[in-house]
């Protein structure tokens, strides 16, 4: 019985935690699109609209598009900092061209 009890438990509490991530996902996403949109903005290259930024696959890698406000095309991608990652440097490019390189703070 207890060695039940004790899959229970295990398997509840790995539920919690999956839907903990996947409710902070969508802040977290967006944090990070204000602060590229910032960056962008420093680099001389101020967005037209928001940044979409999507989760590569089931990682902490963000990839983040968006416009320019001269119509080119703006990409970037990064690591998030998380309690296992220290995360990677945040690349942003304009027309493949890269405009930046930061860290989330």
């Amino acid at each position: 019985m207890k060695k039940t009890s004790r899959l229970t438990s295990l398997l509840l509490v790995t539920l919690l935690l999956s839907a903990c991530q996947t409710m902070m996902a969508p802040t977290v996403r967006n944090n990070v699109a204000a602060y590229g949109a910032q960056w962008f903005a420093n680099a001389g290259h101020p967005l037209a609209g928001p940044l979409a930024c999507e989760n590569a696959g089931n990682t902490n890698t963000l990839v983040c598009q968006g416009t320019t406000a001269s119509g080119k095309a703006a990409t970037m991608s990064g690591v998030i900092p998380s309690a296992e990652n220290a995360g990677a440097p945040f690349i942003g490019t304009v027309g493949g061209n890269r405009v930046f390189t930061a860290n989330m703070p």
